[in-house]
């Protein structure tokens, strides 16, 4: 959500493949919907987890949303977490 990326949007759709579908309608939609994601970098965006493999599953699923380098993620209790 920080960095304004739409979900589904590298995504395929079956829909895409019927007669119907107008192709070039949605890759103007999507090329949009890209112009307005945020750049990276400008964020401090806290996760943590009391579970490293947690913590590792966490880590991969960003990095797979291309969200990694604006996660900072530790292994701690949230509840000794600081909040300023």
């Amino acid at each position: 959500m920080a960095r304004n990326i739409p979900p589904g949007l590298t995504r395929h759709f079956r829909v895409v493949s019927l007669p119907f579908h107008d192709r070039a309608l949605l890759s103007g939609v999507k090329k949009d919907l890209e112009g307005k994601i945020y750049p990276s970098g400008k964020y401090e965006i806290f996760a943590s987890d009391m579970d490293s493999e947690m913590v590792e599953i966490s880590k991969r699923n960003a990095e797979r949303a291309g969200v990694g380098e604006d996660i900072l993620f530790s292994k701690q209790d949230y509840l000794s977490t600081p909040t300023e």
